[in-house]
């Protein structure tokens, strides 16, 4: 659908071509090509005169012994005549095919032909509107179901990690992932199946129209195309960098939302509830910024292009204007066109240039949607490939009912902490040695954060020590 999108698109920028031959010529589309018939017929016969002339003085040349530089450019001059030939001769076919099967249904009168070139054009539109929205439909429906396929995997992933991993980050942070990551992902994963794929098409089926008109104004039009791309590379590195450190923004914020509305109780009975409106605050302002930088690199994106695009256009406005005013094919000895261009002709080449700078404005657009998308993907498949930081046994085997004793035997622990942290954090449990026999009761006093809640949370494997064993009857519980 997105080729046929393309396709129409094209062609409605093609009805410019035969508008300005009705309107500011006053030509009849009959007489038009009658016109480039006896054209092309007079150009076949000059260039295969031409082509004749050329093989005798070869023929001279080589009979008499002659220079052999000399035959060498004669014959690069027959290869240019052969190429002008066989252009005048594809030219003569197109148009002697348009003469039988095309306007005989062309009306004659100039006014009822522009009626009907208008009303082609509305029914190109139609049928081009109707194949993007079709597309739009499918590429949502693929979508949403691939989405949704990545929230159950990240799901899975989180029910089968353990509580370590699942605690570095938080609940704040999983929340994020699951609900404001996701939809930027569905917003790229959108436009990759949707504009990503159609306005490229547009641009390129309009540049080949282009080149076909004219491959020298286009390609002379085409000479800041890798001051674009090393520009947007630029500016992409940029964009992913801020939509992650947004991201990770919006992450904060969701904690302080959390452990407000989790510890209401607390924070009423307390009255904390200006410290945590300032806590609040600083998150919001936070996020603020980083959304702000994000802002101001997406918005460089759209006049760029625009800029560019302008001054491409006009690297081949101002020559085509010179070759049709001038009624001449060449600029300073620098042939730019194989035939004398006329209005229409030079017409239809911008309108086919700014076709392609339309799609490539719209791209630009999307350019920051789609660096946002790729950090939030980076976001959600590193929880889809996240290692447990607590591993399962190679050959687990059932432990038998405990019935001598618990021991904790030179264990060291220290929480884990995130890689991009500067330092590690500083160890909970340090040389800890206690044994607990069966039946025996025991109490473990400290202050908060010596460890209490750690060393029983090594029991169940919540965490696995960094040293030591943890037995249970003598047996590692590893």
């Amino acid at each position: 659908f997105a080729l046929l999108v393309a396709i129409f698109w094209s062609m409605n920028l093609s009805a410019v071509f035969p508008v300005v031959k009705v309107l500011m010529e006053k030509q009849s589309l009959p007489d038009y090509v009658d016109e480039e018939i006896a054209l092309a017929e007079i150009e076949i016969e000059n260039r295969s005169l031409k082509i004749e002339k050329i093989d005798q003085d070869i023929e001279e040349i080589e009979a008499e012994g002659g220079d052999a530089d000399d035959t060498v450019e004669l014959k690069k001059d027959r290869a240019r005549q052969q190429s002008k030939l066989s252009r005048a001769s594809r030219m003569a076919l197109i148009m002697s095919w348009l003469k039988s099967n095309v306007i005989p249904w062309v009306p004659s009168d100039k006014f009822d032909m522009l009626a009907a070139i208008l009303g082609l054009l509305l029914a190109a539109t139609i049928l081009k509107s109707i194949c993007a929205f079709v597309q739009e439909v499918l590429v949502g429906s693929v979508v949403q179901l691939t989405v949704m396929g990545i929230r159950k995997d990240c799901f899975r992933k989180t029910l089968k990690l353990d509580y370590q991993t699942l605690s570095l980050n938080g609940t704040s942070d999983l929340m994020s992932r699951f609900t404001y990551d996701m939809s930027v992902l569905v917003q790229g994963l959108t436009l990759m199946g949707g504009k990503v794929i159609r306005e490229p098409l547009k641009a390129a089926g309009c540049l080949a129209c282009a080149f076909y008109v004219n491959w020298r104004l286009t390609l002379l039009s085409m000479l800041f195309a890798p001051l674009v791309a090393v520009a947007f590379y630029r500016i992409g590195k940029l964009l992913k960098v801020a939509s992650k450190r947004l991201m990770e923004s919006m992450s904060r914020l969701y904690k302080t939302l959390e452990e407000t509305f989790d510890s209401a109780k607390i924070v009423i009975a307390y009255n904390g509830q200006r410290q945590h409106r300032a806590q609040f605050h600083h998150g919001n302002k936070e996020f603020y910024k980083k959304a702000m930088k994000l802002v101001q690199v997406d918005a460089l994106t759209s006049p760029m292009t625009e800029i560019l695009g302008l001054i491409a256009v006009l690297f081949a406005l101002l020559p085509g204007a010179y070759l049709v005013l001038r009624e001449t094919t060449s600029i300073w000895g620098i042939t730019l066109s194989t035939y004398k261009m006329d209005m229409a002709q030079l017409s239809l080449l911008y309108v086919f240039l700014a076709g392609t700078m339309d799609p490539a404005r719209k791209l630009s657009t999307t350019y920051a949607k789609l660096k946002r998308s790729m950090a939030a993907a980076d976001r959600v498949f590193n929880l889809v490939d996240a290692k447990p930081l607590v591993r399962e046994p190679a050959d687990p085997k059932p432990a038998p009912w405990h019935s001598q004793s618990i021991e904790f035997r030179d264990v060291r622990f220290a929480y884990a902490h995130h890689a991009e942290d500067d330092a590690p954090r500083p160890p909970v449990l340090d040389n800890v040695h206690l044994t607990v026999k069966a039946g025996e009761m025991i109490v473990v006093v400290g202050e908060n954060g010596s460890g209490k809640s750690t060393l029983v949370n090594l029991l169940p494997r919540y965490y696995d020590p960094d040293q030591g064993q943890v037995l249970i009857d003598g047996v590692d519980i590893r």
